[in-house]
């Protein structure tokens, strides 16, 4: 288990999937998310990290991508929360904790989606006061978040190099552009003649799989960036 303690207490579902468990877990989050707010998202990450992750945030975060029962419950085809909700709601717990009640509570939801990427929590609860003190709106925060960000980036001096593209980014890069994707550039009647009837059917099975894959890359896109 790469990124995990060998000595450390196996969580539950982690080693081989628990069905009873994923199936129960996901009728219980899909009970919650009937309901949108903070209580909903304290509630569902509360939920997650007693279910699969001995309540700790950090296992969530070291151990998640290689929890076989967690892995399950994300891709369950009647689980109605995406997986970036669950990452927002087990960010949420984590992030309550470190501030007071009274200012953790005073924040929507999605002020606290806003908050999460800010390190720290001396830089949360500057921010957070902030928020509820003059009572700013989502759009707002945002602005303020992005303009503490780029204070802190500054500090921190110049970055050495580009960043690292990740690799999703470089496969999508290799796929031809718009104006290469016609018929005619992609194959000819010629390059059918080498195809058998089942070859062909294999050949629109692959490519509709992979167009399946890029929808997928295409929502979670969407998703990350309508935090």
């Amino acid at each position: 288990m790469s990124g995990a303690n060998p000595l450390a207490t196996a969580l539950p579902g982690e080693s081989s999937v628990d069905v009873e468990l994923v199936e129960r877990t996901v009728n219980e989050l899909n009970e919650l998310h009937k309901t949108k707010g903070l209580e909903t998202a304290r509630a569902m990450g509360e939920r997650l990290l007693a279910a699969f992750f001995a309540g700790e945030a950090q296992n969530f975060r070291d151990r998640g991508k290689d929890h076989l029962s967690f892995r399950a419950l994300t891709g369950h085809e009647h689980l109605t929360v995406s997986y970036t909700f669950l990452y927002h709601a087990v960010g949420v717990v984590e992030q309550l904790g470190m501030l007071p009640p009274e200012l953790g509570e005073a924040l929507s939801f999605s002020h606290h989606k806003l908050l999460l990427p800010v390190h720290g929590r001396d830089a949360k609860l500057r921010l957070a006061r902030r928020a509820v003190l003059k009572r700013l709106s989502v759009r707002a925060f945002d602005e303020d978040v992005r303009a503490w960000r780029e204070r802190s980036d500054a500090d921190q001096g110049p970055r050495r190099g580009r960043p690292r593209l990740p690799g999703f980014v470089k496969t999508l890069k290799r796929l031809p552009r718009s104006r290469e994707l016609s018929i005619e550039r992609l194959f000819s009647d010629q390059d059918f003649e080498y195809y058998t009837h089942a070859d062909a059917r294999r050949l629109l099975a692959e490519t509709e799989a992979s167009l399946e894959l890029l929808r997928k890359v295409a929502q979670e896109l969407r998703e990350r960036i309508e935090r």
